[in-house]
Order: structure tokens, then sequence, then C-alpha cells
């Protein structure tokens, strides 16, 4: 008996809205964001201004996306739509569902209607009839999700004819990546190519992750984990408890009883050698650099929240399209991390042994959110000494470290700027601060609980993961602790 291919009101909330990272170094073919146009909240409704903070489209729309291949997703109402560069509808709002554009295409749904792919003029490309859920196109197929006669849920993979390149049969895939989908049939799982063969198995090694820059992480029966080349071959033999992607680094945990952590290149390695009790990726803490800037008025009490960009977790929308217009309330281990580790910081060593401080009490939440690279945290403080606003942002704009006075290569010449504008910092225009290397604070402001807040935001994966790297190199190279080898 054919299923009935019309979507009822609940199953069009199911249709996944994602898209493919924004930017990245290496770009993506057909992937063409502008970023010179910013959607921005004014009072209830959206509009877009340019990068002098000038409204190039007047607030109007209930939702508003970035502009993809020109076009940018708007919501009025119940219905969604697409608007060109000067803010005239091209596509008019007719959905109850729809994606961004994402190499030249789109998903849309209209009411009672089957998923339907979209060009940027709105002409149908093709109609999903037999999809219950679907994704966007990444590297030319699209996920999506069928039901058997006999009720069972299979995902598959169209292609832009709208053929299945890839019949419905697995209990499990994942979007491609690096030219290969990871996949699971029962208990068994590896990577199909764009034909749907299998290229790597799972008979040896189980696969955990997608591809991710040319490799991925597997793990052995023992529940020792390791990486592979898109070849299948190991290029790290499976030996760590755990893995995690770091900027261009990695995160691994010893195996045994005590886990010591430490960091790796994709080699194996070592980078810093595991022996640590945990570890967090770089500058999960942006607030501790100005806490540190603070520290004279002897702060006692912090609340923060962080905002964590995806690229923390070692992911692009690519390969995490889940993320698209998402947000993940929990990292694991990142809030005990980010409560003791500034405390670290401002310790000091006895007996050969990090002693943390035991002030200032930090309470801390962190929550992965649909951003590419940049974290952001709100913060709240308590002071022993009750400075003023002034006093405040005189210690952030003239505060350096050992870096800036050894003048090091990657040194940011200044380490945080402060920023007057009531809308900033913005990972979209600030992220990039000193080439990544610094750190951006605003909104300062006394509080009517504790005595001030503020937003600061830093660039994960340079300040936090290479570029943090590097620096340090450089500053141990400088002091004296690495030499040439004769």
């Amino acid at each position: 008996m054919k299923k009935n291919i019309l979507l009822s009101k609940s199953l069009v909330r199911l249709l996944l809205l994602a898209l493919l990272p924004a930017i990245s170094s290496c770009g993506s073919e057909g992937n063409d964001m502008n970023t010179s146009l910013i959607p921005i909240l004014s009072g209830k409704s959206y509009g877009y201004i340019n990068l002098e903070g000038v409204y190039m489209i007047n607030p109007q729309f209930d939702e508003a996306g970035e502009f993809f291949d020109r076009r940018a997703l708007v919501r009025k109402g119940n219905l969604y739509g697409y608007i060109d560069e000067k803010g005239t509808y091209v596509i008019p709002p007719k959905y109850v569902s729809a994606t961004p554009f994402s190499e030249g295409v789109a998903w849309t749904v209209e009411a009672d209607g089957a998923p339907t792919l979209i060009d940027t003029d709105g002409n149908t490309q093709l109609v999903a009839k037999d999809a219950e859920k679907v994704w966007v196109f990444t590297e030319g197929m699209a996920k999506v999700l069928t039901t058997k006669s006999d009720n069972s849920k299979v995902y598959g993979f169209l292609d832009r004819k709208g053929q299945f390149a890839i019949t419905p049969q697995f209990d499990q895939a994942y979007p491609f990546s690096d030219g290969m989908a990871n996949v699971r049939i029962g208990k068994n799982s590896g990577y199909v190519d764009k034909k749907g063969r299998m290229e790597i198995s799972d008979s040896i090694m189980k696969c955990v992750s997608s591809f991710f820059r040319g490799y991925a992480i597997v793990e052995n029966g023992n529940g020792d984990y390791g990486l592979i080349d898109s070849k299948g071959r190991l290029e790290i033999n499976p030996q760590f408890s755990e893995i995690y992607p770091d900027g261009d680094m990695l995160i691994v945990a010893t195996s045994g009883d005590e886990k010591n952590y430490g960091w790796c290149d994709r080699n194996g390695k070592f980078i810093i050698n595991p022996q640590f009790r945990n570890a967090s990726f770089f500058s999960n803490n942006d607030y501790a650099p100005v806490l540190t800037a603070w520290k004279e008025f002897e702060p006692y009490e912090v609340v923060a929240t962080t905002y964590q960009a995806i690229s923390g977790a070692g992911k692009t929308f690519k390969d995490w399209p889940e993320m698209e217009g998402n947000i993940i309330p929990y990292i694991g281990g990142e809030e005990e991390k980010s409560e003791k580790e500034p405390l670290r910081l401002w310790g000091e060593i006895v007996d050969g042994q990090i002693v943390p401080a035991t002030s200032p009490v930090i309470t801390c939440q962190c929550i992965r959110v649909p951003v590419l690279n940049g974290h952001t945290a709100a913060v709240f403080v308590k002071f022993r000494k009750k400075p003023t606003k002034e006093q405040l942002i005189e210690k952030l704009v003239t505060f350096s470290g050992k870096p800036q006075e050894l003048n090091l290569p990657s040194a940011p010449e200044q380490f945080i700027r402060y920023m007057e504008e009531d809308n900033r910092p913005q990972v979209t225009l600030d992220v990039d601060y000193e080439n990544g290397m610094g750190i951006s604070i605003g909104r300062l402001r006394e509080d009517t609980v504790y005595d001030y807040k503020f937003v600061g935001l830093s660039h994960n994966t340079v300040r936090g993961a290479a570029g943090g790297a590097v620096l340090c190199a450089e500053l141990l190279k400088a002091m004296g602790y690495i030499s040439k080898k004769d």
C-alpha cells in the first residue's frame, strides 16, 4: 500500500532547517554568503545593517537570516519567504517551513505540502514526495528520512535530480563530509561514498565521527580511540580514552585508572604532554583575562554564562547541520572546567604543584550556540573594593602581560579593548580583532544585584587554539625554556 506523501502540520515542523558553513578557511563552492549585510533586532522587528551600523533594510521582519546566494530567508507572521539585498521579496512569503539557500537551492514546504526544492528565483527543482524529513544539500547530496512498508524509519540520500543516489536503507546516517557519509545499519557502521559503496567499514574499528579536515575518530574493541585518514588508514593508533578536536590540535586523555589530558597533532605527536587532571578547549574563559585586569579591586563572586561556537567542538555546520537555528544548553564537563580553571591561573606553585586560588567564587553555565567561530560570555561580578566604571575601563585598555612586554610575534598589540557601543561586541563584526588574538569587551554597566556586568568575546579557534598554542611556544622560547637542539 502506497504511503500518503502529504505532510501534516506536525511533520512539517519536523523539517530540519540547516545550512552549510557560512565562513570557512577553504570555502564552499556555490555557498556565497554576504557578510556586509547583518540581520539585527530593533524593538520587535528585524532589519539589516551594514558594517558601519547604517540600516540598509529597515526593520520589518519577525525573523531574518543571513544572505546566502544573494537571498535571505525572512518570516512575517507564520510564513517564510526570501528577499534580495535591497530588501525586496523575490520569493513571496508562502511557506510554513523553509531553509536558507545552500549550494544554490533551498528546501521549502507549503501548507499540507511535501518538501520542495527551489532555486534562487523560486522555480521548483524537485519534490521529495517520499520524504518525511529532509536535510540541506551538502556536497551535492541531501540526507532524507523515509518510512518503509513495515513502518520502520530508514535514511538515504537524494541527488540534485531528485533521484535516490543512495537508496534508503540506513538506521542512522550523517551528511556528507569530505566525500563520505557516516552510516549505520544495525550495529554495523562505516563510511559510504556518493554511490553508496562502503569505502571504510567498522570490521576492525567502530566509526565514531564524520570526517573533518581529512580525518575521523574511530574506536577499538577495548574502548580506546584513535584517528583514521580518508583511506581508512590509522593515523593515530587507538590508545586514548578520549579525543576531542581543538582547532588544529586534538585534546587527548590517556587510558588507565587515572586520566591525564594533553594536546597532540593529527599524527599523534604531543604538543603538550598528557599531565593534567582535566583540560578544556583553549579560550573557553573569555572572562578570565578581564578579571585578571581587575584583580586589585578584589572580585570575590562571579556569575558567567558562555555562549560557545560549534568550532569549539571541532564542528562546522556542514557536519553538524542540526545546530543551525538551534542551541544546546549543555556542554559536557565545560561548566566545571570554566569554574575551576581561572582559579588555577590565579593560584601559585607550591612544591612543584599548582595550588588554586580560593577567590573569587565562580558559577558558570555553558551553552552551545549556532555560531561558527567566537565564544561570547555574559558576566556579573561583585568586588570587595568598589571601583568606578571609568577605573574598570582604564584597567582593561591598559592591561598587558609578558607577551606584550617581550613583543612576541603573535602577541596582540592591545590584548583587551573596550567598546562603547551598546550593540558590541558582535561575533560577525568583532571576532577577528587583532587577527583573532585579542579580546573585545562591551556593555560594562552597574547591576542591581551584583556590582557590575559586561559582555566579552574571543576567537576560540585562533586565540583559543592554534594561535594560543603558538603564542605559548613563543613565550617559552623567549623565556629560555625552549632552546635549539645541537
